[in-house]
This record gives structure tokens, sequence and C-alpha cells, in this order.
């Protein structure tokens, strides 16, 4: 089952649950990819709906921060909770210790590669299993 027919789904129960805060999360999910599907001019790949999923959880961990930094910590909890739920929707998240062993492999065999090269494919690799600040950081400690 695919992303858009899993959140399709899963909104259906949360409607028939009448889980009002996971309705609202999920339709506005829906909304996002329904946008991406318009703009690209056809259907969102699973890789560009990650993407999304993935921008949408950043969204609502920094205003979970700001809203906890300014005393609303209700609000703070609100965000974290759809926080919570979109992250229902990324692939499972690959090992870092197996994203290192592949940066170590790709460095060995082109120990003078550049390291933007090395994250791109590192990142092509591990499709959807791991964000770029984590390759990123990872292949600056090998470098070093």
């Amino acid at each position: 089952m695919g992303l858009s027919e899993r959140l399709l789904a899963d909104l259906k129960t949360a409607l028939l649950a009448h889980d009002s805060g996971a309705v609202n999360t999920l339709r506005m999910l829906k909304s996002e990819l329904k946008n991406a599907e318009i703009a690209q001019g056809g259907p969102v790949s699973e890789e560009s709906g990650w993407q999304i999923v993935r921008r949408e959880i950043k969204k609502r961990e920094e205003a979970a921060k700001i809203l906890r930094d300014s005393g609303r910590a209700e609000q703070a909890d609100q965000e974290e909770k759809e926080a919570e739920i979109l992250r229902q929707y990324l692939p499972a998240q690959a090992d870092p210790a197996q994203v290192e062993a592949y940066i170590t492999q790709l460095l060995q065999t082109n120990p003078n590669r550049p390291k933007g090269e090395v994250i791109k494919e590192t990142l092509s690799h591990f499709a959807g299993q791991t964000d770029g600040r984590t390759v990123s950081e990872l292949v600056n400690r090998h470098l070093q």
C-alpha cells in the first residue's frame, strides 16, 4: 500500500473514530500531497511524498520549540502530537551503523571522492530511510 492509499485509509479510520486531531493532521498532509501533485503535473512518487512528510514534521517540531520557549506548552504538545502522527508515514529508519558502514565502503573504494558526491550517493542508497543531516554528520566525521 502506497503513501496516498495508506493516508486515505487512516483518514477514514480517524473520521470514524471522531479523532479530530488526527483528522486535521491527515487532511493537511493530504492537501500538501495534492498540491505537490498539481505542481508536478502528475502523481507524486513515494520519495517525494516522504520529503513532504519530513518537511511537515520539521515545521511541527520548530513550531513546538517556539511555542514551548514562549510558555505555551499546551499548543507545543499539540504540535508534537501532529509530528508523531506524521512520523507514521515515513519508512523505517536505517540504523546509523549501517549508514556509516556504507560511507566507509564508499570512501575505501575512492578516498578522494568529493564530500557532496558521497552524501548524494548515500542518500540515494538509503532513499527515505535516513535524512541529509545525519548523512552529512557521518561523512564529515569520516573525512576529518
